[in-house]
């Protein structure tokens, strides 16, 4: 689990001179301007802080996820911002998920990765790489706001850990985003199937992973494939990974995607 956890603050200037629709990559631009250091220290509600993996926001407060197996949960959290600086985070609640509440929450490996508030519903929606080496399936699936199970997505076969494109372990489900059109949601994979192609190395590879969009029943109606980056940096250690982390679709069809590459 991750102790220190940087946020990032960033700007998205859309700078377009027509509709969305005519929007384009050369219209848009991200800049940084400030991240903030929470202590490894800091506890809440008997739970020590880290490995926040994901994050969303409605109406004054920000959702925060955090990836550890043994006891998933998410936070409750105040953000203040002032003159384009992160002056304080305030992490207010806990909200444990209710095992006890379906047999899905009970059975899976809930590695949970991405969170996303549908304030229409007042549930929450997650994603989780489950466990593939342990033969526990990724997942798409939904909570009340107390953490009790409401429902999970069908996925296709080779999104399964005994599928025959073999996904990767701790490489499938990472990226959450409502379709722009709010009839569903797209889930980005981290890394590619195994038959798709290899994980990105320092030498150009055919990394290709798969966006998909499942509609309001949790049925994949819809996807597309995205190349990754390769490694940036050569690793000291032997370890060193580039993936998906995050998405976002700003206009029909155009698409912010987050990488993070890291070499040991």
């Amino acid at each position: 689990m991750l102790k220190k956890i940087i946020l990032l603050l960033m700007v998205l200037i859309l700078c377009s001179c027509g509709t969305n629709k005519k929007l384009i990559s050369a219209n848009v631009q991200v800049k940084f301007l400030d991240d903030f250091i929470i202590s490894e220290d800091l506890e809440v509600g008997g739970t020590k802080v880290g490995g926040l993996s994901g994050i969303d926001y409605h109406d004054g407060t920000y959702y925060l996820v955090a990836d550890h197996p043994g006891n998933p949960r998410f936070y409750k959290a105040r953000i203040e911002i002032r003159e384009r600086k992160i002056d304080s985070v305030i992490i207010s609640e806990v909200i444990e998920l209710k095992r006890e509440s379906s047999d899905f929450l009970k059975l899976n490996t809930l590695d949970l990765e991405s969170i996303r508030f549908n304030p229409k519903t007042e549930e929450f929606i997650f994603t989780s790489e489950g466990s593939i080496q342990n033969g526990k399936d990724p997942s798409v699936f939904s909570t009340t706001s107390s953490g009790e199970y409401i429902s999970h997505y069908e996925l296709p076969a080779y999104f399964k850990s005994s599928g025959e494109q073999s996904p990767r372990n701790n490489g499938v489900f990472e990226g959450l985003a409502p379709g722009y059109d709010k009839t569903g949601y797209w889930v980005g994979m981290e890394l590619p199937l195994k038959k798709d192609g290899s994980k990105p190395k320092l030498f150009p590879t055919k990394s290709p992973i798969r966006i998909s969009f499942y509609n309001k029943d949790g049925e994949a109606t819809k996807q597309f494939v995205m190349q990754l980056e390769g490694i940036t940096k050569i690793p000291w250690l032997y370890f060193a990974v580039n993936g998906l982390t995050e998405l976002l679709e700003y206009a029909p069809g155009q698409f912010l995607v987050l990488e993070r590459a890291f070499s040991a």
